[in-house]
């Protein structure tokens, strides 16, 4: 089975609790797919920037969790 280019995976995961979802953006972190959490309690700028990206399709970040 040949790898995913992880240049192109984008993706989002939904998960059962804040601790969950930034538990699963550092995984994927530490295995080189950056990524980051959009949770509850975010920066509204934060927020705002990476809700944009996502929907414009240029993220910095492919996988929000």
């Amino acid at each position: 089975m040949n790898e995913p280019d992880l240049e192109a995976v984008k993706g989002v995961g939904f998960c059962v609790s804040i601790r969950h979802a930034e538990y699963m953006a550092e995984m994927f972190n530490q295995r080189g797919i950056l990524s980051a959490s959009m949770v509850s309690g975010l920066n509204e700028d934060t927020c705002a920037g990476r809700l944009n990206d996502l929907k414009e399709g240029e993220a910095d970040l492919p996988v929000y969790s």
